[in-house]
């Protein structure tokens, strides 16, 4: 095993993907996360805020380029095409805003581990595995060098994608939280194993399970619906996911060895909110930026089904079709709200 000259001092960040400051500070000060807690109490924590968090998308391109959403324009995962109704997917992997390990030197050794939101895996020293082990990845697992995905697949499996499901009953949501729990044990085994077999100049590990867990399962956090038996094995299913997470972060540090300088970053927090989706649209609507489409002759089945299948069923369908798919249906059910001539929106138009 070879590691780096005695001395010297690797850079070390660890993402938690929506890791909740409020968790990692009360949780690292009282003992529960013992890796984030000796983190802190060594140095020092500042909280960011501002109008660059008034959504997650677009989050960590900020982070890890220093460019803000005015310069790099990733608001939303689905934007509008600019002077249209048109609705267009959008991911930091489209924009031409490169992460800070672009510019480091030929002669620093990387290893970079599920940054999200990220460009490509770009051919520089060391290791990058991106979107095996992401909070909802849009694209495939990939790696450079490229013949590293085929190790990790033969050692860890392929990469399990656990996506969050908002009307799961109890015991779909132990399953899930099992699937978490074990791919947060799997993800630090692969890391420390990537780890073992050289010295690196920057350490970049983030781990979306707290994100997924963190919507899945807020629920029992703030309100069990009944008593603790009740709620069981969930009832503190948020913070042992922090603390899976801590545990395998303490492992990779000791991996490491020697004085690192470590960081500890999340994108974003969470916090209980009522959905506002419908009062959104209710708002536009009064105000004329929005209309409810009117009645065209003839049958249009896709319309006749949208208006009589119940909600969680016309989301458990949306889960069978493609993404463009998805997107296109969503495109052409705004542009017949926001059509320009009933609208504040005249002058734009629809290009197709």
């Amino acid at each position: 095993m070879t590691r780096k000259p005695a001395g010297s001092s690797p850079l070390v960040v660890f993402g938690f993907d929506a890791g909740d400051p409020r968790f990692l500070r009360q949780w690292g000060a009282d003992g529960t996360l013992p890796t984030v807690g000796s983190i802190l109490e060594r140095g020092c924590w500042a909280r960011t805020s501002g109008p660059e968090m008034f959504c997650e998308h677009g989050m960590w391109v900020s982070l890890v380029s220093g460019e803000s959403r005015a310069k790099h324009g990733y608001h939303y995962f689905r934007q509008l095409v600019p002077r249209t109704y048109d609705l267009a997917p959008a991911r930091g992997r489209f924009l031409d805003v490169q992460p800070f390990w672009r510019r480091l030197g030929k002669e620093q050794r990387l290893a970079v581990v599920d940054v999200p939101d990220v460009a490509s895996p770009s051919p520089q020293p060391g290791f990058q595995l991106s979107e095996w082990a992401t909070h909802y990845p849009y694209f495939p697992a990939e790696t450079y060098p490229p013949e590293l995905i085929q190790k990790v697949e033969e050692s860890f499996g392929p990469r399990r994608v656990i996506h969050e499901k908002p009307d799961a009953t109890k015991d779909e949501d132990l399953d899930i939280y099992r699937q978490l729990m074990d791919r947060v044990r799997r993800k630090g085994e692969l890391c420390r194993e990537l780890l073992s077999d050289d010295g690196f100049d920057l350490v970049f590990v983030v781990f979306g399970e707290c994100h997924t867990g963190g919507h899945q399962f807020w629920k029992y956090q703030t309100s069990p619906g009944g008593s603790a038996r009740e709620a069981g094995e969930l009832t503190d299913a948020v913070k042992n996911l922090y603390q899976a997470i801590d545990r395998e972060l303490g492992l990779v540090l000791e991996e490491l060895g020697g004085d690192p300088n470590v960081f500890v970053v999340s994108s974003v927090g969470l916090k209980p909110q009522w959905p506002a989706q419908g009062l959104n649209e209710a708002v536009c609507h009064r105000l004329g930026y929005q209309h409810s489409p009117e009645a065209q002759p003839g049958f249009n089945p896709v319309h006749t089904l949208r208006r009589l299948l119940p909600q969680s069923l016309r989301d458990r369908l949306s889960q069978v079709l493609s993404r463009a798919a998805r997107a296109g249906l969503f495109s052409d059910t705004f542009e017949a709200w926001g059509e320009g001539s009933r609208t504040g929106g005249a002058g734009a138009s629809s290009r197709r």
